[in-house]
C-alpha cells in the first residue's frame, strides 16, 4: 500500500505542536495556550510584589505567536534580575 504525503493540515498542525511544545519547554514557569486569533500565556505561581513591581504579569496574552514569545522573553529578564527574583 502507497502512503500518500500528507496533506498541508496535518503538516501545519505538526509544525503547530512543535512549536507549541518548544516553547512550553523554553518557559516552564508558564501555560501556553492558543486560541482564534490569540495566543496566551498564564504563569503558573503568580509573581510576588518585588517581580510584580519590576513588571512581571500573571497573564499575556498576544496576538501571534512570536508576539508572545518576544513577551515571554521579556518576562525571562524580569525574572532573571536579582531584585525581582
Amino acid at each position: 500500500m502507497t502512503m500518500l504525503p500528507p496533506t498541508p493540515i496535518t503538516a501545519q498542525m505538526r509544525d503547530f505542536e512543535r512549536r507549541l511544545r518548544m516553547l512550553e519547554h523554553m518557559h516552564p514557569a508558564w501555560t501556553i495556550r492558543r486560541r482564534p486569533h490569540t495566543w496566551i500565556a498564564v504563569r503558573i505561581t503568580p509573581p510576588n510584589a518585588e517581580q510584580a513591581a519590576a513588571g512581571m504579569r500573571q497573564f499575556l496574552i498576544e496576538p501571534n505567536l512570536d508576539a508572545l514569545v518576544a513577551a515571554l522573553a521579556g518576562q525571562l529578564l524580569i525574572a532573571q534580575t536579582p531584585d525581582a527574583a
